[in-house]
């Protein structure tokens, strides 16, 4: 509703509730599968604040792993299974000799571990990178490597080898790439031409259309590479090397390499070589990229995180690109900007975040229909016009067409206060707050009673069975005061055992 103008409450009323109306099932879904990630992302920041970080793939977790034939136990299921809850957002990698046998992994026939185990695999989606190649002496397939989807495109280059004879199984080597900062060892000199003292009146005149023309013909006609390839076909063909030197000179004329260079690479070629490329060179050796330079830099950094380019660039006595190259390429550092969070949490309070989100996890996991139960609200103004945000406003322009320009606006000072209560499978009641009312408990009073009432008519399996409330809006209310206000006698106990303490935004 950003950026649309309402000229009365009852304007404002009226698209709100057509905007409920519009919200699929699948985002209510969403919402409460989003709020079950946050308390994994909120054990994985060890409780601190976690908006606008990319935590997912911060770390790789592998797991090695031996269970002994016939003695997959409940032990086994459960650790397996509360490793890939805790953290389902970041790559898992199991490995390990895990005794199972089933065809899913190419095996000829399933034994109890591969039964249990394959139910694992089939509940949390996982991948198994084996091939069909046994694992073992006697042709099966029971050392495994796993991974979850976010691992997945991590591991390549899967493959088994036999380089021991101790063991009765083979070896298990994959590549693992992921986008770690590799330190730059040295830096590749580079040509810096200076336009600004080039003649390029003379320039002009001395050169035309046509000479420019024949110039990159003969750039792409007369290469090196092309002769390089002659004088490797004239090896391979046991051809004298003094005559695929008149062989090049008469097809290439004055481009021709000269006779030193096609007598070495005659020889090269000789000797087994294939590449025609000229091999990397080490180039003028870097002065300002120097382990000592680097060092030092590192050392101002961390004395003084909110020093600039600049000043690093005149205490090295280095230019300002190099104290890039080292900031980027050597160090993996870049500039950020603080984050705005609510407050600054102690270790007390992270620890009470992350004990509260174990709760809501192990709540989940023994009963995994919960949150179709939970029913959340919060509530938002709704303006007459609000403001567009930049990304809203933005639009696609031609590069010779100005930038587009809007004016600065505010908030219109039409507005109504909308409290919305759901759950996963939509709107359970939503109303508005009346003309002149004041926002106190007894209006929050009068709110739950409407939603009872709501939840009795839309909801009736929840009026029947246990449910559980996660709201925002009413700090204020006990669950003493729900039991007494708003529930029968033999739901009193059911309706109080399940009050969340955040609410999943809307």
């Amino acid at each position: 509703m950003k950026g649309r103008r309402y000229a009365t409450l009852d304007e404002i009323k009226t698209a709100s509730k057509e905007a409920l109306k519009k919200i699929l099932k699948n985002d209510f879904l969403k919402c409460f599968e989003d709020w079950k990630n946050r308390w994994h992302k909120c054990i994985i920041s060890h409780g601190d604040y976690f908006e606008g970080d990319k935590i997912e793939n911060s770390n790789i977790i592998i797991s090695n792993f031996y269970i002994h034939p016939n003695n997959f136990g409940n032990i086994h299921q459960i650790f397996i299974k509360e490793l890939l809850e805790t953290f389902g957002l970041q790559p898992i990698i199991l490995c390990g000799d895990f005794n199972s046998r089933h065809p899913v992994w190419y095996n000829r026939i399933i034994n109890s571990n591969g039964y249990k185990f394959h139910s694992i695999v089939d509940e949390y989606n996982l991948f198994i990178h084996n091939l069909k190649t046994p694992t073992c002496r006697n042709a099966s397939i029971i050392d495994l490597t796993i991974s979850n989807k976010n691992s997945i495109k991590l591991i390549q280059n899967w493959s088994t080898s036999t380089f021991t004879s101790i063991s009765d199984h083979v070896a298990i080597t994959f590549d693992i790439r992921y986008n770690f900062k590799v330190q730059r060892i040295g830096q590749k000199s580079t040509w810096k031409f200076i336009e600004k003292n080039a003649n390029w009146e003379k320039f002009t005149k001395e050169i035309s259309f046509q000479n420019v023309f024949w110039i990159v013909f003969d750039f792409y006609l007369l290469k090196k590479m092309d002769q390089r390839t002659c004088i490797k076909f004239c090896v391979k063909n046991e051809i004298k090397c003094a005559d695929a030197f008149r062989m090049l000179t008469v097809t290439y004329g004055e481009a021709t390499l000269d006779r030193s260079n096609v007598y070495r690479w005659y020889k090269m070629f000789s000797e087994g070589r294939e590449d025609v490329n000229d091999e990397e060179r080490a180039g003028r050796p870097s002065t300002s990229t120097t382990d000592e330079k680097i060092n030092e830099l590192e050392k101002m950094i961390l004395a003084n995180r909110r020093i600039t380019v600049r000043e690093v660039a005149e205490d090295l006595n280095i230019s300002i690109g190099s104290c890039h190259s080292i900031f980027i390429n050597d160090l993996g550092m870049r500039r950020v900007a603080a984050k705005f969070v609510p407050k600054l949490l102690n270790c007390d309070q992270k620890q009470h975040r992350m004990n509260i989100d174990n709760e809501m996890l192990d709540s989940v996991r023994d009963d995994p229909n919960l949150l179709q139960r939970v029913i959340t609200g919060d509530e938002a103004w709704v303006y007459g016009y609000d403001v567009e945000t930049k990304a809203q406003s933005s639009q696609w322009k031609l590069p010779h067409e100005p930038r587009p320009k809007k004016a600065r606006q505010v908030r219109s000072n039409v507005k109504v206060l909308l409290t919305v209560f759901f759950d996963c499978r939509g709107v359970v009641h939503h109303e508005f707050l009346p003309q002149g009312r004041t926002v106190n408990k007894k209006y929050y009073l009068q709110v739950m009673r409407n939603l009872r009432e709501a939840i009795r008519q839309k909801r009736p399996d929840l009026w029947k069975k246990k449910i559980g409330f996660c709201t925002t809006i009413t700090p204020l209310l006990t669950h003493r005061c729900l039991s007494a206000t708003f529930w029968p006698k033999k739901h009193t106990n059911d309706a109080a055992a399940t009050v969340f303490p955040r609410s999943v935004p809307l």
